[in-house]
């Protein structure tokens, strides 16, 4: 159980009056319970909050004219999970199941002239179901699996700026042997429909035949796909032990370079008035990076 106060001035707006001041309690609840030495259930259920402009702030830089703060409730939520487990030393899975129900969700809304963060009206969910799986083949090599699904209700999906991943499996393979650690992840993204997040009336081409600065007849071209694909990205490493004291590392993280914008889909679009944002965004826009280094440890 935590008891905590929360405070939110926002000194440029009108009136000089604290926006938010209240205490809450938060309290949470884990259960475990040993079916027997190979199955385990593990039931979780909490209270928790956000306060304002925590999870914002390291992304307003991307607004050309900042935004605007119409926030005046702390956003809530309460979850719950479930989550069951089996492990006899070999093989190792646990299916997990949970849900968080949001009230007074913290949003950024777009649809005026300058962008508010405002808290939406309608409380929103979101529901989570995973499968996490592990096969030790021997001494030196495991290799594992897991898909994710995330189910967001209707007015929780209106509120993404960008489109959030709905669905994701992971591949993965370790080995570790003689001083050796070698590791791979085969990730994959499965396809989403952008119109269910907002991703609509956007074009590739604005021509301004007219010299208005305004989307007429004819003047825009090419629109934006309402469907993102799926897609594949492999991280790799591969280190190496030496003296005891050593490790040199080398490793590739988006090994296949997959990026959005190479597929030919830019973030760039024109809207129905013919104005320009670089927020179509639902794939990685980072392609391949490649790192090295030495560790040393005394």
């Amino acid at each position: 159980m935590r008891v905590d106060r929360i405070t939110a001035d926002f000194i440029d707006r009108p009136g000089g009056a604290e926006e938010i001041d209240r205490t809450i309690v938060v309290p949470r609840a884990h259960v475990r319970w040993d079916h027997d030495d190979r199955w385990t259930s593990r039931f979780s259920a909490g209270r928790g909050y956000r306060a304002p402009l925590s999870f914002f702030e390291s992304d307003h830089g991307i607004l050309e004219d900042g935004f605007e703060v119409d926030v005046d409730e702390l956003e809530e939520s309460l979850g719950y999970s479930y989550a069951l487990s089996f492990d006899n030393d070999t093989l190792s899975a646990t299916l997990s199941l949970a849900r968080a129900d949001l009230e007074n969700l913290a949003f950024l809304d777009g649809s005026g002239d300058r962008p508010v963060l405002r808290n939406a009206d309608e409380d929103v969910s979101v529901s989570t179901y995973d499968l996490v799986t592990g096969w030790r083949v021997s001494e030196h090599f495991e290799f594992g699996a897991s898909f994710e699904y995330f189910d967001y209700d209707d007015a929780y999906k209106g509120t993404f700026s960008v489109a959030p991943i709905e669905e994701r499996a992971r591949l993965t393979a370790d080995y570790d042997r003689a001083g050796w650690v070698l590791s791979g992840t085969l990730t994959w993204i499965g396809s989403i429909n952008l119109e269910d997040y907002g991703y609509i009336d956007r074009y590739e081409v604005f021509q301004d035949l007219d010299g208005d600065g305004l989307a007429g007849p004819g003047e825009l071209s090419r629109p934006k796909s309402l469907r993102a694909p799926d897609y594949v990205m492999l991280d790799v490493r591969v280190a190496r032990e030496f003296a005891e004291r050593y490790t040199v590392y080398l490793g590739a993280i988006n090994l296949t370079d997959y990026t959005q914008s190479g597929d030919a889909d830019s973030p760039l679009f024109y809207d129905s008035s013919g104005g320009y944002d670089v927020a179509h965004i639902y794939g990685p826009l980072r392609g391949r990076v490649i790192y090295g280094g030495l560790r040393a440890r005394f």
